[in-house]
């Protein structure tokens, strides 16, 4: 993983956007690469005024503007960055475990049947602090660096020393 997303690292051709999704589960896995360092393709696109993203790279000459299948990394940013992902069916219990890379801070309010799971982070050199709320029937875990916290319904404060 970290020779593959070496940017010295020598490839024949750059992948189009929508294989960047096998990407993104790639280091989701492996705990290795920063998210917001591999957007820069999507950052290109803002930058040319579009307002969807397009079938693949500007570069490769996409034939449409509109495809939602490179829209991808809104999925990521609530469960790579975020790291909320749903520990069983119909999300009744649920692993946090963000993947902030050099984000200082994670906010984010998922939408699931039982109600919203909301995650307020702070990420300093030396610990994560924050609150993360659980809608009325939902449990489970927060993780990161091999600590965990038990999380309830309602809020509970985390503060991890790592």
């Amino acid at each position: 993983m970290q020779k593959l997303l070496n940017s010295s690292t020598e490839f024949d051709s750059r992948a189009n956007l929508f294989y960047y999704f096998y990407l993104f589960e790639a280091m989701q896995q492996t705990g290795v690469g920063n998210f917001t360092q591999e957007l820069q393709p999507w950052q290109d696109i803002v930058a040319m005024g579009m307002s969807a993203t397009p079938e693949k790279r500007i570069e490769q000459h996409p034939r449409s503007e509109v495809h939602p299948w490179t829209a991808h990394p809104v999925h990521f940013y609530f469960s790579l960055v975020a790291g909320i992902r749903p520990t069983s069916p119909g999300f009744k219990t649920v692993n946090i475990a963000p993947q902030p890379g050099s984000l200082k801070t994670v906010r984010a309010a998922y939408p699931t049947k039982q109600g919203a799971i909301n995650v307020d982070l702070q990420f300093t050199e030396e610990e994560v602090v924050g609150s993360v709320i659980l809608p009325p029937g939902m449990s489970g875990m927060f993780s990161w660096q091999e600590q965990q916290i038990e999380l309830l319904t309602g809020k509970s404060d985390i503060r991890l020393i790592y």
